[in-house]
């Protein structure tokens, strides 16, 4: 399902979830490295993006 998502528009934080770049209200820094992600509408909790794609998260952020 992810190869076919447009990656200007969707990222995989972690093995788990894959987000939508308008639904991405806020980060902010979760420890380790990891980035703690706040949506919009809001889920069951704050998404984490895990240490490894942290860096990668921010560059499809600032487009």
């Amino acid at each position: 399902m992810e190869a076919a998502l447009d990656p200007a528009r969707f990222f995989r934080a972690n093995r788990q979830v894959i987000l939508a770049a308008g639904a991405v209200a806020s980060f902010a820094p979760a420890g380790k490295g990891r980035l703690k992600v706040e949506l919009r509408p809001a889920g069951a909790g704050p998404e984490i993006v895990s240490q490894e794609r942290a860096a990668a998260f921010r560059a499809w952020l600032a487009g």
